[in-house]
């Protein structure tokens, strides 16, 4: 049976990066559905005035068929500058990352946990 993290062939390939010591890299991998969209941001940037470290990185990364635009209309509040969006290939920001925060079971969550 076919599991749909590993249909994707970068879960199988070796580990070519790793997290940077300088940095926690907190990856945000956001689904497709709207609401849980920004539910999530809003979650992580409550969060975000709680932690004391300053060397956190945000990267988001859209479902590939998100549009921007229309995120930053239903996010409602000015996009912050600390979440950096992120184009390309996911497993290479997997193995970058420190933290993962994703949406339920989603290919991206999956395919975290079998690269790790």
């Amino acid at each position: 049976m076919i599991a749909p993290a590993f249909r994707f062939q970068g879960v199988w390939r070796q580990t070519k990066l790793f997290p940077d010591p300088e940095h926690c890299t907190v990856l945000i991998a956001l689904a497709l559905q709207m609401k849980h969209v920004c539910a999530i941001l809003h979650l992580v940037l409550d969060s975000m005035e709680m932690l004391e470290h300053t060397n956190f990185r945000w990267w988001v990364k859209l479902h590939p068929a998100s549009n921007f635009q229309q995120i930053q209309e239903h996010f409602g509040d000015p996009w912050p500058e600390n979440f950096i969006l992120v184009e390309g290939d996911i497993n290479e920001y997997v193995e970058q990352a420190d933290v993962i925060i994703g949406d339920g079971f989603t290919s991206v969550c999956l395919e975290s946990l079998a690269k790790t």
